[in-house]
């Protein structure tokens, strides 16, 4: 249980004597003059109208007023007339909120009205202010979680359509009030009471305020005095009223789908039947798709919600959340590479990390090894350059070898890439010159480092099915690289070289570090060779056939 402090006002028929001021008929009794203006009051006295019917129900009122102070006021009637024959004398006892508690407060009106002991009588209003002054002290009202229970237990009284329908024209309040459009919630008071109540349980607290009524508008003027519901016992005529049938609980059609994304999760959330956690959930729901959809909102009020909430909402709006990731993204490397990221990071994340992503930003090294991975999907196919781009901006900021290696690869880095690549272990170099091999990114001996030739063969030379047809370009680099030992690893593959080619091996053969066992492969290889294919050695060595 919680309480705010609320400034007072009764407005009443009086005779003379009962009236603080000497004076018989409608006038405002007492009010907290040290938080009400008399500009406050006289406008007060213009909404708190009571016209008698032959059902006198017990009024309640909720507006606010041009100074942006809530008012909550109920309004009962005197009976017939009063000591002097006048008609229709009536009672109401108004409670006056600051505007800002209010809004974060969670008071619910109607709830309130039933907990609240307002004055019903003369004698009861009289006292309590003063005669002399006119004042009336300000009062602690109690609020309580529990007061949405009695919402909860009406909403549960509709259909779910229809409970849809009335949350949503809840929510829309505001945008109602800009076209003066008046909710009419016809039915007899107790069943405009319940239907208020309905309508109230997707209501969070900062949209309380948008939400006016008047539960028994009878002979009231809609234009001078605006609700968002006006409760009456008739279907009206007027156009500007939109009818809420109370008693068949038949809301009007709201037209068009859900428009932001607390709208659409209390829709989800009653398709799933889940009035409960809407009820527990909505002011944490709220706050949380405010900050989706870049409105106002209590940052710390985020930081509260569970996992569940956050799972919920975002359930319900992941069009906007995957927008909001892009958007994220797009701040820390490029727009192109936030497309090319989003699905991975939204794969990868729970919702809950997500949204903690999305507060604080992500770590380069992280989306790296997103980026790595999606890359690698698509089986190292070179991205657009502007994606490109957004990776070396990664890039800069931490590092990831294998993409970094890559990206030499995309780029024809190729000095940095046997820089590289001969800083790595033979694990990790192996398993690179697999992939970039399996994947084309370069051409084979642009892949072999310095230092690691034989870790190079031991991947190259099992791969290939026909390794004769690069056996000079490998033999020529493994000079080139300073290991001219690991020459004899060829030997195997020197039957069925083409002639041609034995003649180029044969002069790298006599390299002086060349291994004794290449030189005697090459020469027995070129003895084997056909009787043409030796003529045609012979003619290439020495100008003339043998």
């Amino acid at each position: 249980m919680s309480e705010i402090e609320a400034s007072q006002h009764i407005y009443a028929n009086l005779n003379a004597e009962q009236s603080p001021g000497g004076r018989g008929g409608f006038q405002t009794v007492f009010y907290t003059r040290s938080a009400l203006t008399e500009a406050e009051v006289e406008e007060m006295e213009g909404r708190l109208v009571y016209f008698r019917s032959e059902q006198e129900p017990v009024k309640r009122v909720f507006f606010v007023t041009s100074t942006g102070k809530p008012v909550v006021a109920q309004i009962v009637s005197l009976g017939a007339a009063d000591s002097i024959g006048r008609q229709g004398p009536y009672l109401a006892h108004g409670l006056v909120f600051p505007q800002e508690p209010f809004g974060r407060s969670g008071v619910r009106p109607l709830s309130l009205c039933a907990r609240f002991a307002f004055a019903r009588s003369v004698p009861d209003a009289l006292s309590r202010g003063s005669f002399e002054t006119g004042d009336m002290a300000p009062v602690a009202v109690a609020f309580a979680d529990q007061d949405a229970q009695r919402e909860l237990e009406a909403a549960r009284r509709w259909p779910r359509q229809g409970l849809k329908s009335l949350a949503l024209l809840a929510l829309r309040a505001d945008g109602l009030a800009r076209q003066r459009v008046t909710l009419a919630f016809v039915g007899e008071a107790p069943q405009v009471e319940t239907a208020l109540l309905a309508a109230f349980l997707a209501v969070p607290a900062p949209l309380v305020a948008h939400c006016t009524f008047d539960t028994f508008f009878y002979r009231c003027n809609p234009i001078a005095a605006y609700y968002w519901a006006a409760g009456l016992p008739e279907r009206p005529n007027n156009p500007k009223f939109l009818v809420v049938d109370a008693r068949s609980h038949q809301p009007p059609e709201v037209r068009g789908p859900p428009a932001t994304s607390y709208e659409r999760w209390v829709v989800e959330v009653i398709d799933a039947g889940s009035l409960d956690s809407l009820a527990r959930h909505r002011e944490t729901a709220f706050v949380l798709c405010q900050w989706l959809d870049g409105r106002p909102h209590e940052p710390t009020l985020i930081a509260q919600a569970s996992a569940l909430v956050v799972d919920s909402v975002f359930q319900a709006n992941l069009a906007v959340v995957r927008e909001r990731l892009r958007s994220r993204l797009s701040e820390q490397c490029s727009a192109a590479l936030a497309s090319f990221l989003c699905d991975e990071v939204f794969r990868r994340k729970t919702h809950a990390e997500l949204l903690a992503a999305l507060q604080t930003g992500f770590e380069a090294s992280g989306l790296l090894d997103v980026c790595f991975a999606v890359c690698q999907s698509r089986g190292f196919n070179r991205p657009a350059r502007d994606q490109l781009q957004g990776i070396a901006r990664l890039l800069d900021q931490a590092d990831h070898w294998q993409l970094r290696l890559v990206c030499d690869c995309w780029t024809g880095q190729w000095d940095r890439l046997r820089r590289d690549l001969g800083a790595l272990n033979e694990e990790d170099y192996q398993r690179f010159v697999e992939t970039a091999l399996r994947c084309r990114l370069a051409d084979p001996l642009a892949l072999l480092a310095p230092g690691r030739s034989a870790w190079f063969l031991d991947v190259v030379l099992p791969r290939s099915a026909a390794p004769q047809e690069d056996l000079v370009d490998l033999a020529k680099a493994l000079v080139a690289a300073g290991e001219p030992a690991l020459l004899s690893r060829l030997e195997p593959y020197l039957a069925g070289c083409p002639a041609g080619d034995l003649r180029a091996l044969e002069k790298i053969a006599r390299h002086p570090e060349a291994p004794e066992s290449f030189r005697n492969a090459v020469t027995a290889a070129v003895q084997a060779l056909p009787s043409g294919g030796i003529k045609t050695l012979a003619r290439r060595l020495f100008g003339r056939p043998q």
